[in-house]
């Protein structure tokens, strides 16, 4: 178990600093924002997922409980980022497929304000 928890913080630190620094050098771009959302929740789902290791008791069903389910919304939230991130990153620095702010069919869970950038 322990191995586990050190290879997670080890990915999850890896990836907000990957995401963090890829939306530093991206300024104008959807990309950037799409970036920095995804290492923003990572970040935030770990924290969470912390917290509630800590403070929830095995089997405990306490209010506190729920933040397994934050922890699990977040960590799709970034996933889902992330492959938002790979798509637009694809068509940004090697111009192949689609972006992901394409007027003609929007991904779903895009804030329209992407749209405006760049």
């Amino acid at each position: 178990y322990e191995v586990f928890v050190h290879t997670f913080t080890v990915l999850v630190v890896v990836d907000f600093l990957l995401g963090i620094s890829l939306a530093l050098s991206r300024p104008k771009s959807p990309l950037r924002w799409l970036c920095l959302l995804y290492g923003v929740l990572i970040g935030l789902g770990r924290v969470i997922w912390e917290c509630e290791r800590i403070f929830c008791p095995d089997g405990g069903g306490t209010a506190i409980s729920l933040l397994h389910v934050v922890w699990h919304f977040c960590s799709a939230m970034s996933a889902y980022l992330g492959i938002l991130s790979n798509a637009q990153a694809r068509y940004e620095l090697v111009k192949v497929g689609d972006p992901v702010v394409s007027t003609a069919e929007a991904w779903p869970f895009v804030p329209q304000w992407l749209n405006r950038i760049g």
